[in-house]
């Protein structure tokens, strides 16, 4: 991409929901290779329950950074999309939503107080989080392959001194 161009993710977004005649988009990132599928079923199953257009664990600051999910219906996002064409909020799929809680009926999943960690982070910026993510795999996943951020927070809290492999790590938002 060139400097200065931003993506339109949000229409491919539209378009894939459309082709998979999809009654929800979950929206997970790349850069989180570590999100643990429990907190994604807590936050569907809470969207399923609830009449809001939008439910993210995301945008209340709890969960470790890295354990981002975001839950909508295509009709929320189509709806979002005809209303901006600022570059931002294409590239950032539900930015324009969480600007317009007035228009947008929003819920913000927030981590119990064992999860409850939101300086650390889990996420895939930089080396230093490879180094972190790929001690943090090496050591769990041997003995569970499908560990969660139970196991995450866990680790770290008995491994502090790993946590310096990404301190350093500059953090861009989206706002």
């Amino acid at each position: 991409m060139l400097p200065g161009k931003r993506a339109d993710v949000l229409g491919p977004v539209l378009a894939a929901a459309s082709t998979a005649s999809a009654e929800l988009i979950v929206e997970l990132t790349d850069d989180n290779p570590l999100i643990d599928p429990a907190i994604i079923k807590t936050v569907i199953r809470t969207f399923v329950a609830n009449e809001a257009d939008y439910v993210s664990n995301t945008h209340v600051k709890s969960f470790p950074d890295g354990m981002d999910v975001q839950v909508l219906r295509p009709e929320t996002l189509a709806r979002s999309a005809s209303m901006t064409e600022e570059p931002l909020h294409r590239e950032h799929v539900t930015l324009h939503i969480r600007k317009h809680p007035q228009m947008f009926r929003a819920i913000h999943v927030v981590a119990p107080p064992e999860l409850h960690w939101p300086e650390l982070s889990v996420t895939l910026d930089e080396w230093g989080d490879y180094e972190l993510i790929r001690r943090v795999t090496e050591h769990l996943a041997p003995a569970n392959i499908v560990f969660g951020c139970h196991d995450i927070v866990k680790l770290l809290r008995a491994n502090r001194a790993w946590l310096q492999l990404n301190q350093q790590v500059k953090r861009k938002g989206d706002s």
